[in-house]
């Protein structure tokens, strides 16, 4: 008589489940990165500056490992952001705008390699959080 609580033999695994030893799953993987980047996030506020609205406080921001994207999370209404990188060998250049809805995380820039000096052009004033 088998006991209470034991599989039958030949049972099958609840869907998403996974096998002993496998790892993390990928959405927990998935989960943990973005914890991570949304936990090295830093305030900012855009100012005015020659017709335009920016953030880059005191000195340019450099990527980081923490984050493969540059990530915003505006806090005071939608906006529309674009970043505009300064490579070390080269002209510095700005992507396109990109809108981040307010209170949601939304990625400014994707894939942006590590020690990549930057800053955000903003369509207006903005706060929120910046995490790269």
């Amino acid at each position: 008589m088998a006991a209470a609580g034991i599989a039958a033999v030949g049972s099958v695994a609840p869907a998403g489940a996974q096998a002993r030893g496998e790892g993390p799953s990928l959405h927990e993987v998935a989960t943990a990165a973005a914890a991570s980047c949304y936990g090295s996030a830093k305030s900012y506020r855009s100012d005015s500056y020659d017709n335009g609205w920016f953030w880059y406080g005191s000195v340019y921001p450099t990527t980081t490992s923490n984050c493969d994207d540059i990530n915003l999370k505006p806090t005071n209404g939608r906006i529309t952001v674009r970043t505009c990188f300064l490579p070390s060998g080269g002209n510095g250049y700005c992507n396109g705008w990109r809108t981040i809805d307010d209170d949601t995380w939304g990625t400014a820039a994707t894939e942006v390699r590590n020690g990549t000096k930057f800053y955000l052009n903003f369509s207006g004033p903005s706060t929120g959080l910046v995490a790269y």
